[in-house]
């Protein structure tokens, strides 16, 4: 697919990300796509990365394997990361905790293995239903001992913001080392060639340009996958990124510059337009594989 080309600009302030998408088996690769990312985005060291990855696939795992009964249904992957520790939640609405300490061999050594990996783990039964496992990895000896994890509180997700995977991002510029990863491979499983992959590259840097200058804090993006063809939706995103008088839809065509070729989003990309929904506006792309087989 080529060598790496994201950005490796770290950030070392608190931040959260949270991913929502089906228990389906290819998408513990997005998961873990997904945590390359954070770990770039943070400044994780090794050792740090290579435990949250193993800890979480294995969670995720669970939920592909235990939690539906065989059926499909919602896996929700929590991160946040301060100076001091990481805390995670991979939970699922199904059948609860009774099924995760049931006689499956597997399973019980999954979370023997997440156990022996996290600082602290917790497995819990939500009134609501489903399972959480609730993990605490310490990146300072004196890392808090309190609830795992801290009861963020997450912006409500806009109802217009759906996919195939959904990802919150806090601050904004976590995007921009999450955002081509989880593209990749969710193209990887819709049969895009090297060369359609590649021009992903661009779109990441262009779209996370984006949602810098005009999201407020925090940003939601919406994934779905078709034959050599990714639609993303993405805000919120402000208004007042254009000048007085600006139509909605040459907001979101205004050039935006990525880092290497400095061509406009609107060139990277198939389809663009600009959606008004209240008082912000959502972003819509549609991005298909040119390249031959």
């Amino acid at each position: 697919m080529g060598a790496e080309k994201l950005t490796t600009d770290v950030t070392h302030e608190p931040g959260c990300v949270r991913l929502e998408l089906e228990n389906r088996r290819e998408n513990v690769a997005v998961v873990r796509a997904a945590l390359a990312g954070v770990a770039e985005s943070a400044g994780f060291d090794p050792e740090l990365a290579t435990s949250l990855r193993t800890a979480i696939s294995e969670a995720c795992n669970n939920v592909v394997v235990h939690a539906y009964a065989g059926e499909l249904g919602p896996m929700f992957v929590d991160l946040n990361w301060m100076s001091d520790r990481v805390d995670v939640v991979v939970a699922d609405r199904g059948t609860g905790i009774r099924r995760v300490s049931g006689a499956a061999e597997h399973m019980g050594l999954g979370l023997a293995l997440i156990s022996a990996l996290s600082d602290q783990a917790e497995f819990r039964s939500p009134e609501a239903g489903g399972t959480e496992v609730r993990m605490r990895f310490r990146r300072e000896p004196q890392a808090s001992e309190g609830g795992i994890p801290r009861d963020g509180v997450w912006h409500a997700k806009e109802t217009e913001i759906d996919g195939d995977v959904v990802v919150w991002c806090e601050p904004v510029n976590v995007l921009r080392h999450l955002l081509g990863r989880l593209a990749r491979a969710m193209a990887a499983s819709s049969h895009f060639t090297i060369t359609g992959a590649e021009s992903l590259y661009g779109v990441n840097d262009a779209l996370s340009g984006y949602a810098e200058r005009a999201a407020d804090g925090h940003v939601v993006v919406a994934i779905t996958a078709q034959t050599r063809e990714l639609e993303l939706i993405c805000g919120p995103f402000r208004y007042d990124i254009a000048s007085e008088g600006d139509d909605k839809d040459e907001v979101a065509a205004k050039p935006l510059r990525t880092t290497n070729d400095r061509r406009p989003l609107a060139e990277l990309v198939d389809a663009i337009s600009f959606e008004p929904v209240g008082g912000h506006g959502l972003l819509h792309l549609t991005v298909r594989d040119h390249g031959r087989d």
